[in-house]
């Protein structure tokens, strides 16, 4: 049996250990596969100014609030 990673980033080598799924409009038609982005945890309960970077492997349903830069 041949396991592989879930992504809509097929052929992207070098995935990193923190991964997202973005809305279509940070996704791009699957130009920015592979691209990493800085996430800042804005929520109740979070560290202010924790910041961690993932990598964008998958795309999802847009949501009301998503913030995304580069």
């Amino acid at each position: 049996m041949l396991w592989l990673p879930a992504t809509a980033c097929p052929g992207k080598k070098g995935l990193g250990k923190l991964v997202a799924a973005a809305d279509i409009r940070v996704f791009r038609d699957g130009k920015t596969c592979g691209q990493r982005f800085e996430v800042t945890c804005t929520g109740a309960g979070c560290k202010k100014g924790k910041k961690v970077v993932v990598q964008i492997v998958d795309t999802c349903s847009p949501q009301r609030r998503t913030h995304a830069r580069r």
